[in-house]
């Protein structure tokens, strides 16, 4: 009976205990204010980075043509390498989205990659009128004519007639040439159009510059002084819109444009041939000023894995890619290296670094 007393008093004072507790609880219920949880941040100090890539003119540069910008991990201008000394943005930049105004501002700040935009022009003959060529509209024009005379003079001889057919042709062609001379260079002049009109837009953007890819610009009636005349007047126009401080890069020059070259900080070789190989370089390098002159070699090509047709570089497995190649041309006038297509090496990883082949070839060229 005692014990199950004790017992009973024991439990009485438990729950007695456990209430009062319970209730001193609730009327004191502690809430906790809210902090700011402060992120740790690792500062960089990139400021040897920043003064290596201050002065581009006295030593091989490395330069990344990128597409679809923003789109892809690859795209991603902070996503490529430290070493990248500018980047060529292909494709529409009027419209920038907060993000890839971000982008851009970080990858300048942060890292001194030069960002320019780039304009393109297509082949001229896409705009002229079909059967404008001068020998074909020359032709056209005698065979109507020779057919008019010999209607009118039926007793003509053979002799006659070649004789007739060959000064209508002479003088059609003239007329014709000069027709197509006329019609070629208000071509040239439309293409400019776009460009000139955005120039004011340009200087006032955060971009480094532009660079202007040209189609193939031999008129076929022109000289080719007279060629390099209007394309110099172009480049000139746009320079001085642009201002000193600036960049501008022309990619795909040609012999014929040799004034229109000097006006452009460096030059880009950017054509599709049938064969690949390092006298395409060489052979247009001849014609355009010291330290300027830029090889490229465009990483989404099927047809890398071929190399260069005249290497006399091998690696192990045999020849060389010629994503992997294209550091050992040499010239006097080599100003660096152009990497068409930067994105597609973006998942080429070498241990746990991305764009593989791109750092491969800037520790080459430096």
């Amino acid at each position: 009976m005692k014990f199950f007393l004790k017992n009973r008093i024991f439990a009485v004072n438990y729950l007695a205990i456990c209430s009062l507790l319970f209730g001193m609880a609730s009327c004191n219920k502690i809430t906790p204010e809210p902090i700011d949880v402060i992120v740790p941040t690792r500062s960089i100090n990139t400021s040897q980075l920043l003064s290596y890539k201050s002065n581009l003119a006295n030593r091989n540069i490395a330069v990344g043509i990128i597409y679809d910008w923003g789109i892809k991990d690859g795209s991603q201008l902070m996503h490529t390498p430290d070493s990248l000394d500018m980047i060529i943005i292909r494709g529409d930049v009027s419209n920038l989205s907060e993000v890839q105004q971000k982008d851009l501002e970080n990858v300048q700040s942060i890292k001194g990659t030069k960002v320019l935009s780039s304009f393109e022009i297509e082949e001229v003959s896409e705009d002229l009128p079909k059967n404008t060529y001068p020998t074909d509209s020359a032709s056209t024009r005698r065979d109507k004519l020779l057919a008019k005379w010999v209607a009118e003079n039926p007793s003509a001889t053979f002799a006659q007639r070649r004789a007739q057919s060959d000064t209508i042709y002479k003088y059609q062609l003239i007329d014709a040439q000069k027709e197509y001379t006329k019609l070629f260079v208000a071509t040239i002049d439309k293409k400019f159009e776009p460009l000139k009109a955005n120039l004011e837009q340009l200087k006032n953007s955060t971009f480094d510059g532009i660079s202007i890819k040209l189609p193939s610009i031999r008129s076929g009636t022109l000289t080719d002084k007279d060629v390099d005349n209007l394309i110099s007047d172009h480049i000139s126009n746009i320079q001085n819109g642009l201002g000193k401080k600036l960049i501008l890069i022309i990619e795909n020059p040609q012999e014929v444009i040799s004034n229109a070259a000097k006006i452009a900080d460096w030059l880009i070789y950017n054509q599709n041939t049938a064969v690949n190989s390092f006298a395409n370089f060489s052979n247009s390098a001849l014609f355009f000023p010291s330290n300027k002159f830029i090889a490229s070699v465009d990483l989404s090509s099927e047809t890398d894995e071929e190399g260069f047709a005249d290497t006399d570089y091998f690696g192990p497995n045999g020849i060389l890619s010629r994503s992997l190649d294209i550091t050992n041309w040499s010239a006097p006038n080599k100003a660096g290296v152009a990497y068409i297509h930067l994105e597609k090496d973006y998942h080429n990883l070498s241990g746990n670094l991305t764009y593989s082949t791109v750092r491969y070839g800037i520790k080459k060229i430096n």
